[in-house]
């Protein structure tokens, strides 16, 4: 007989820095950009990161890069994997 839900051990949620209103603030996470044109957003560099390498493997001859959106600073990813 599977445990009672009390008996199961309790799990920590880690969540994102948000404003009282439970919306991301404008200047946390990164854009993925494709060619120039904004295409998604994600709130982990390392998920960013991971979603620009399968990007690139996707489309080779794309330019992929990576904004941070508090500082506007941009990241290129290269054919190989690497950013620069």
């Amino acid at each position: 007989m599977p445990p009672a839900f009390s008996e199961l051990p309790s799990r920590r949620i880690a969540y994102a820095p948000t404003m009282k209103n439970g919306i991301l603030k404008e200047t946390d996470g990164f854009d993925l950009v494709v060619d120039g044109r904004n295409r998604t957003f994600r709130d982990v560099y390392g998920v960013a990161l991971d979603a620009a390498r399968e990007l690139k493997r996707l489309n080779r001859n794309s330019r992929i890069q990576i904004r941070t959106r508090a500082d506007g600073s941009i990241r290129e990813m290269l054919e190989d994997g690497r950013i620069r």
